[in-house]
C-alpha cells in the first residue's frame, strides 16, 4: 500500500473530506492501474483518523486476487445485498473492513438499484465510509457490477489513470460509461507506474545534445546518475 500521508493518498482524502463524501466509487479503464491498491491505501488514510472503513470489492472481473485478503476469503460464507448476510460477512484485516463480491450470490438481485441502495444504507450505519474497488470500464460483460447501479448511492467517484498503460480511447470510453451512469462528478488520478522513467531519458538527451562538450557532459552525467529516485517508478 502507499503510505498513508504521501501527497497523492493525502489530496485524495482532503478532496473527500471537502465535499462530505461517505460512498466513493474507484474504478480505472484497464487492468493494473492501481485502483486496488489505491482503495486500501485510501481506506487506510481513513482509519489513521480514527473512521470506520469498509471497502467493498465489486470488481467481478477476472483477475488476480489482492494478496492482502486472498487468505481470509477461502473462510467466509456466501452472501447477498438483499439481506443481512451481507454485514455479516464483512471481515478486517489491519483495521479495514473488506466485503469480497467472491463469495456473492444471486448477483442478478445485487444489479438491482434498489436492493443494492437499501443495502448501502444498513451498512452506513455501521461504516463512516464505503469504499467500492469496481472492474475496470473498459471490461464490458455480463460478470460486470454495473456502474448505473451506484447512481444512487455514489457520492464521490475517482478513475485511476495510468501514464503508460491507458491510452485516450480507453480513458474517452470510461469517461463516457461514467456520464451514461449518471456518475458526472469525478476525479482523476495518475500513476506513473508504467512510465518509464526520467533518469534513463535525461542521461540519453544529454549525451546526445551535449556531445561537442565533454566536460559539461560528463559533469551533468555523473550528477544524473546520483538522482537515484529518477531511475525507478513512481
Amino acid at each position: 500500500m502507499i503510505p498513508s500521508r504521501y501527497q497523492e493518498i493525502e489530496t485524495i482524502y482532503q478532496s473527500i473530506l471537502d465535499k462530505k463524501s461517505r460512498c466513493i466509487t474507484l474504478l480505472s479503464s484497464c487492468h493494473g492501474e492501481g485502483t486496488s491498491s489505491i482503495t486500501l491505501s485510501l481506506a487506510n488514510r481513513l482509519i489513521v483518523n480514527h473512521h470506520a472503513v469498509l471497502v467493498v470489492d465489486l470488481n467481478q472481473s477476472d483477475r488476480k486476487r489482492v494478496a492482502y485478503f486472498e487468505e481470509l476469503e477461502q473462510s467466509y460464507e456466501p452472501w447477498c445485498f438483499s439481506d443481512i448476510s451481507c454485514q455479516l460477512n464483512v471481515y478486517q484485516r489491519a483495521g479495514i473492513s473488506y466485503l469480497s463480491i467472491k463469495q456473492l450470490k444471486n448477483a442478478e438481485l445485487a444489479r438491482e438499484k434498489k436492493i443494492f441502495s437499501e443495502a448501502i444504507i444498513r451498512l452506513l450505519q455501521e461504516f463512516d465510509y464505503i469504499l467500492f474497488d469496481m472492474s475496470p470500464a473498459t471490461l464490458i460483460n455480463q460478470a460486470n457490477f454495473p456502474l448505473h447501479v451506484l447512481s444512487e448511492t455514489n457520492q464521490h467517484t475517482f478513475v485511476v489513470v495510468s501514464l503508460g498503460k491507458c491510452d485516450e480511447e480507453s480513458l474517452h470510453h470510461t469517461v463516457k460509461a461514467l456520464n451514461h451512469a449518471g456518475l458526472n462528478d469525478y476525479e482523476t488520478i495518475v500513476t506513473q507506474q508504467y512510465y518509464s522513467p526520467l533518469g534513463p531519458q535525461l542521461a540519453k538527451f544529454v549525451t546526445t545534445k551535449l556531445s561537442r562538450f565533454p566536460s559539461v557532459c560528463s559533469r551533468l552525467s555523473r550528477f544524473i546518475k546520483r538522482q537515484t529516485w529518477l531511475y525507478h517508478n513512481h
